[in-house]
């Protein structure tokens, strides 16, 4: 039973990455299908019974969030994720997360959570830190 949960809920926040990805190239029309996608994906993960799906949930929202044009449910969803991220050791996407959305969380070009992330990035081997997160984490840059 295990292994299915994990699964969907993977499942389910690949798809709404996928969404939020689409909608970011896509016209006004298509964009609305896409988002309306993301919002209903993002839904059933929140619904979903295991912690860490809360967690991918508010990450992917506060890519939404930040397509929408909403900056400041934006800033707060994505303060949340990085942390619910953080508690679940969901230690690339909380990374991710921090280097996509770098514009709503700091407050300065040199914000030391930015460094933090792109060196731990670095230290697991990951070459293009800015590129990962753009895939984990799109709709934030």
């Amino acid at each position: 039973m295990f292994h299915i949960q994990h699964t969907r809920i993977a499942a389910l926040h690949l798809r709404a990455r996928a969404a939020l990805a689409a909608a970011q190239q896509s016209s006004h029309k298509q964009r609305a299908r896409y988002l309306t996608a993301a919002r209903g994906l993002i839904a059933t993960l929140r619904r979903q019974p295991d912690a860490w799906a809360g967690a991918l949930a508010l990450l992917a929202g506060s890519g939404l969030a930040a397509l929408e044009g909403d900056g400041e449910a934006t800033k707060e969803t994505l303060v949340a994720a990085v942390r619910a991220l953080q508690q679940n050791n969901l230690w690339l996407l909380a990374h991710a997360a921090r280097i996509a959305g770098r514009t709503y969380l700091a407050d300065g070009p040199a914000d030391p959570t930015f460094d933090d992330a792109k060196t731990w990035m670095a230290e697991k081997g990951i070459i293009n830190p800015t590129a990962i997160s753009r895939v984990l984490a799109p709709g934030l840059e």
